[in-house]
């Protein structure tokens, strides 16, 4: 009975079993059912074949969380409501949130334009007695 990774031959099936088990262990990767001769090299295919931090917004995965990181920055803008909390991916999201969500208060006597309307009322009073 040969060893099917050296080659040395046994009398028996279970010393070649024994030998094979001794001599030749393995190490899986359970994501994908690999076999590999060595912890470095079931690393190593891990690092290469299985990256693991993937992009929420496009679903390309990344080997490291920073290079996820600068990839969404670079790829994925994002844009600020100035009034809230709320993030968009586009420049017109956020334009419709602010006009549907932040309404202006504009000035009749002067077409100033004012967040809220304390903000109007009070200039109208110190500006327009």
């Amino acid at each position: 009975y040969e060893c099917d990774y050296c080659n040395k031959r046994f009398m028996t099936p279970e010393a070649r079993s024994q030998h094979i088990n001794h001599k030749h262990p393995t190490v899986e990767f359970p994501q994908c059912n690999s076999v590999f001769w060595t912890v470095e090299a079931r690393d190593q295919h891990a690092y290469d074949k299985h990256p693991s931090f993937e992009c929420a917004r496009c679903g390309r995965a990344f080997r490291t969380p920073e290079a996820r990181d600068q990839h969404a920055t670079d790829t994925h803008p994002t844009f600020e409501c100035i009034h809230c909390d709320k993030v968009f991916r586009t420049a017109e999201a956020r334009d419709q949130h602010t006009v549907d969500t932040h309404p202006t208060f504009e000035c009749v006597r002067c077409d100033k334009v004012f967040w809220t309307a304390e903000a109007r009322d009070q200039h109208a009073s110190d500006k327009h007695r």
